[in-house]
């Protein structure tokens, strides 16, 4: 099933592009995954600083959580990137 992007996570997307090390055109799933992987760990991140009672932003951890919900691939799960990256490029 085509997985559909949020316009948040769009946004997360192209401000943390550089420091995933990736640039626009996304070219395969193998970008996406890294970007995947990316908000993988920034949520773990932030969640394990708020469980230590640290302030964390709660709206970027809520938007890690869907931006990696949207993005991980499961069983026949598949993106368009052709419709991702020109949606990507127009925001």
């Amino acid at each position: 099933m085509e997985k559909k992007v949020s316009d948040r996570t769009l946004k997360l997307i192209k401000l943390y592009l550089p420091e995933i090390g990736l640039e626009l055109p996304l070219k395969d799933e193998e970008d996406i995954e890294k970007i995947c992987d990316f908000f993988e760990e920034m949520e773990v991140t932030l969640a394990n600083a708020d469980g230590c009672g640290e302030e964390v932003d709660s709206y970027l951890l809520c938007g890690a959580a869907d931006a990696y919900d949207e993005l991980v691939i499961n069983g026949d799960d598949y993106h368009d990137i052709d419709e991702l990256n020109k949606r990507l490029i127009e925001s």
